[in-house]
């Protein structure tokens, strides 16, 4: 795939965009999307409260922050009318996105291994230097933990529980249905391999 040229001068990126996200789609078809230039520059309103606020002439972006995953296990995608192998994690996340409301608004994304081109040496090192200014002017950076596991509800509700009461010092003071899994589904949830890289604390 060609990917065109980014204007340093103009703190260009390119972004993602799903083509047709409101047509429905089966786990056996591929995710298509495009790969488009953009400008970060002329940001118009740090305001938005709503969806459809976007903050440059272009439209608005959220950065995706995740983990590649088994380079071994991939699935394949149509980006830019090209088929290209990406990770299964990957595509699971982009499957995600797809369905988000406000992907069916109109939004972009950022997503690393896509939107940089990996096989331009001097861009790779340019775009990583900028990488934490990139997150930080995104809308929103949404978190791609894996596929939910039969714990994770518990572990969030575990959570929700602990930050409204943060005295609790001991199992018996969280809800009954908390009680026995509890806290075994909030080691789980901090043993996700997310919670391994280090690229995170500049992402978040």
């Amino acid at each position: 795939m060609q990917y065109e040229p980014l204007e340093k001068t103009k703190n260009d990126i390119r972004v993602l965009r799903f083509l047709d996200p409101l047509r429905p789609i089966s786990a056996e078809d591929s995710i298509e999307c495009t790969i488009e230039n953009a400008t970060t520059e002329g940001l118009r309103n740090q305001a938005h409260k709503q969806v459809s606020d976007t903050r440059f002439a272009w439209g608005d972006f959220e950065a995706l922050s995740y983990t590649w995953g088994d380079v071994r296990d991939v699935k394949s995608i149509i980006l830019n009318g090209v088929r290209k192998d990406v990770s299964k994690n990957l595509e699971s996340a982009l499957r995600a996105l797809r369905d988000l409301q406000e992907t069916r608004l109109g939004m972009h994304y950022w997503v690393d291994s896509l939107c940089i081109n990996q096989e331009d040496e001097e861009e790779r090192n340019e775009q990583v230097k900028r990488m934490r200014g990139i997150y930080r002017r995104a809308r929103a950076v949404v978190v791609w933990l894996g596929q939910e596991e039969s714990t994770d509800k518990i572990a969030v509700q575990t959570m929700w529980h602990l930050c409204r009461n943060p005295c609790i010092e001991n199992t018996l003071e969280l809800p009954k249905d908390l009680r026995l899994d509890g806290w075994p589904a909030l080691f789980a949830f901090a043993q996700k391999p997310y919670w391994n890289r280090a690229w995170i604390i500049q992402e978040l």
